[in-house]
């Protein structure tokens, strides 16, 4: 029998992941904590084969160093990028994701960003609910077809963007080392350096996932290359930013606007110099990290997290790793 620890500290239903388990006639013991840190929590973690925990939440060295019985990490939702991979790595533990359970949706928020930024949407809908009838607050506003989108980032949900973005007439191009550039035509977008997309977008939207490489991979100096009309979306990681550098390109007007989902503290505090400015500024549109969610995405999320322990139960590897740990 496998001990599985669910330490997640929301989304407490596991009737997906259970009902996983059982269609496969996995024996499964499954505890719960609320959250990593706490004494009991711990205790129990000590006896976890398995850690079933969110994306937002971290694992350090010393954390995975005090759990002994744990051989695999699965991690409820795409982002790995708080757990200390090289350490699980060298402690022999599995880390798994589950990269392809919202695309629909982020895809879907990052086309609807674009929009309300091209559109003035946001702006025009406020003032009519203040009573406002102001057809002229979005002049200048420039016809979509034929602009460029950059897109950073054509792994799953870059793609899936891509797809999207060219039934509005738009030239896409994208930016991602990682990907062989025989996969861009198969999305029609064109594989270009990064200073050519910063140079040329007059949209770009981030779709990596937040590493030491792209950590503030918009910066002082990647904004700097940026059109002052262009706009900025983000539904990846708030990593990829550095919003100090954003928040100055705005308030110099360097950059037309930002669209953003995702940001470095969730949820931001409003007194936070920077963050709380730029959930004031009247140039950004932000959501509260909802770009992931639907009914259906939520069950894909927690059914292909347990579908990980299983593959790793049966044959010896998750189905979406994220790693290869050293040999035991």
């Amino acid at each position: 029998m496998l001990t599985v620890v669910y330490a997640h500290d929301s989304l407490a239903d596991l009737g997906f992941q259970t009902q996983t388990f059982a269609d496969n006639h996995l024996d499964v013991e499954m505890l719960t904590t609320n959250g990593l840190d706490s004494p009991e929590a711990v205790r129990t973690l000590k006896r976890a084969d398995v850690i079933l925990m969110g994306a937002h939440q971290p694992m350090s060295a010393m954390q995975l160093a005090g759990l002994p019985m744990l051989k695999m990490i699965s991690v409820i939702g795409v982002g790995f990028d708080k757990i200390d991979i090289q350490a699980a790595s060298a402690c022999g533990i599995w880390v798994s994701n589950t990269p392809d359970y919202g695309m629909d949706e982020v895809s879907n928020h990052a086309v609807m960003m674009l929009l309300v930024q091209a559109r003035g949407f946001a702006t025009t809908s406020m003032d009519m609910r203040n009573g406002i009838w102001n057809a002229g607050v979005i002049r200048p506003t420039v016809r979509l077809l034929g602009q460029t989108v950059g897109i950073i980032g054509l792994g799953r949900i870059g793609k899936t963007a891509a797809r999207k973005l060219n039934g509005f007439g738009l030239r896409v191009i994208a930016y991602d080392p990682h990907i062989p550039s025989w996969e861009f035509g198969f999305v029609d977008a064109t594989s270009v350096s990064l200073d050519t997309l910063l140079k040329e977008s007059d949209y770009i939207t981030l779709h990596a996932p937040h590493t030491a490489e792209t950590n503030h991979i918009i910066n002082n100096d990647t904004l700097a290359l940026m059109k002052p009309t262009a706009c900025l979306i983000n539904t990846a990681r708030g990593g990829l930013v550095d919003e100090a550098a954003l928040l100055d390109a705005l308030n110099h007007e360097r950059l037309r606007g930002a669209c953003l989902d995702v940001l470095s503290i969730e949820p931001p505090p409003m007194d936070h110099p920077v963050l709380g400015a730029l959930m004031r500024h009247p140039r950004v549109h932000a959501t509260p990290h909802t770009a992931y969610y639907s009914e259906q995405g939520i069950r894909d999320m927690r059914v292909k997290s347990a579908e990980n322990i299983v593959a790793w139960a049966r044959q010896g590897k998750p189905k979406t790793p994220v790693n290869t740990p050293k040999a035991g």
